[in-house]
């Protein structure tokens, strides 16, 4: 806009010196030549006016820039924690019994000894025929050092009363075998052999069938010599009635005392 008023003060001044010095040239009387410069002037600044309202400032447009909204995510991690609590397990008490572990000792109701169960001893060529386990061992007696007792269940005992004797009971002889007819006398080395009967009724306890050790104390001159341990599946509320047979030398059966009883 500056450039374009100095252009249009550089026209008018060209104007009035054209017109100064054609003036004089033509002949115009000066009342005339002033008149006429005004004019000329009017229409100068005519142009100068239409020239400034003509000028356009012409002004980029406003370029609009498209705004992208940015959003920002906040995460927060919040950590989980996991509570646990531990109980110890031995602190933990129950009203309940462990009928598993229960294992109480029977009721006992009966223990027997019986001292010369045969009514006819066995002479020691039957013994040996029968039972050798016994009569040939030298270390088995009361008198053996240590003294050594042992015993055989009901079991083998009814097969040998069943097999062996004549009216298959206790109070029968011993049937004999040829060796045997003209057997020597009893002597202290060639002994006759009777039996000992302990005997025990018991009771079960325990809630549910369970294994026992059941011990039989043997006892001579006041003190205990030799047990005899049986394994037994005991239940409750089933009585179970149990007997051992321990064979002696008929010369030592008196010096037998009796026999306990205890569990594992």
């Amino acid at each position: 806009m500056e450039i374009s008023h100095s252009i249009n003060q550089k026209l008018i001044s060209k104007i009035i010196l054209d017109l100064s010095l054609i003036t004089p040239l033509c002949g115009i009387n000066m009342r005339i030549k002033i008149p006429f410069i005004v004019i000329i002037l009017v229409i100068a600044l005519a142009c100068m006016s239409g020239c400034t309202s003509n000028t356009t400032t012409t002004q980029n447009p406003e370029q609009t820039i498209p705004t992208t909204a940015i959003f920002t995510s906040t995460q927060t991690t919040v950590p989980l924690t996991i509570e646990q609590t531990l109980t110890p397990t031995q602190n933990i008490t129950s009203n309940q019994t462990d009928i598993t572990n229960s294992h109480p000792d029977p009721w006992v109701n009966s223990l027997k000894t019986e001292k010369g169960v045969l009514v006819y001893r066995l002479n020691n060529c039957i013994m040996k025929e029968y039972f050798p386990k016994y009569a040939n061992d030298k270390g088995y007696g009361l008198k053996a050092n240590p003294p050594k007792l042992d015993g055989i269940s009901s079991g083998e005992w009814n097969t040998f009363i069943r097999e062996h004797t004549e009216g298959k009971n206790e109070n029968s002889k011993t049937i004999t075998i040829d060796r045997c007819l003209n057997p020597e006398g009893e002597s202290p080395s060639n002994p006759d052999w009777n039996f000992v009967r302990i005997s025990t009724g018991l009771e079960p306890r325990n809630a549910i069938p369970s294994n026992y050790t059941i011990i039989f104390h043997l006892k001579a001159h006041g003190k205990e010599i030799s047990q005899i341990t049986m394994n037994e599946i005991l239940d409750k509320n089933q009585p179970v009635f149990i007997q051992s047979y321990i064979p002696m030398r008929n010369d030592e059966i008196d010096l037998f005392d009796t026999a306990t009883i205890s569990f594992n």
